[in-house]
């Protein structure tokens, strides 16, 4: 049991070093800079899709560690049990080389 809670403690603390706000102002350096670039840094992305104004939509998707969580109930004898998979996905829309637009989704997009 201490071993669960050291655990726990640990994540937490690690966790708090990392928020969404981070996130978005680390994306924000990314507006008007080189799709080139952020390919070179990302990798190849997941996908692209043309738009009909003739910009590009680069799409990354990150799927991390699913996390299992278990709770026993001591006095109805019962174990309960759930899972949370980490994700994000990142957009960035280009008109051709320049990055005019992102966004991004998911319950892991954070910065240190």
């Amino acid at each position: 049991m201490r071993n669960v809670i050291a655990w726990v403690i640990v994540a937490l603390l690690i966790s708090g070093c990392a928020t969404s706000g981070k996130f978005k102002r680390n994306m924000d350096t990314w507006l008007g800079g080189d799709i080139n670039r952020a390919i070179m840094q990302f990798g190849p992305p997941s996908n692209t899709y043309s738009m009909p104004n003739g910009q590009s939509m680069y799409t990354w998707l990150w799927v991390g560690n699913t996390v299992i969580t278990t709770n026993y109930n001591y006095y109805s004898g019962m174990v309960r049990a759930g899972a949370q998979t980490y994700w994000c996905e990142v957009n960035f829309t280009a008109s051709g080389s320049r990055i005019e637009h992102y966004r991004f989704y998911g319950n892991s997009c954070r910065s240190r």
